[in-house]
């Protein structure tokens, strides 16, 4: 994974999410709430992202907007020159 963060930081990040995730799980718990919605939930990202993700044969790189990788490439091209 391409990420600009590396280091120390790369640390503290994933540290605050999964700060993040467990004090949301035990509130949720606390609350009652039903830990079959909780995976539901959770994992419903996933699931759209593979359903929608694998709409074309290409892969994830092409979607109804047109091409990821191209469009950001063009956009850099564009501010080289100015444009």
């Amino acid at each position: 994974m391409n990420t600009p963060v590396t280091g120390a930081l790369r640390w503290v990040l994933r540290i605050e999410v999964l700060a993040v995730l467990l004090i949301s799980a035990w509130a949720y718990g606390r609350w009652g709430g039903s830990w079959a919605q909780f995976a539901l939930w959770f994992l419903l990202p996933d699931v759209a992202l593979l359903g929608y993700g694998l709409k074309y044969s290409e892969g994830f790189g092409s979607t109804h907007l047109g091409r990821i990788a191209q469009d950001r490439q063009h956009a850099t091209e564009g501010m080289r020159h100015g444009l």
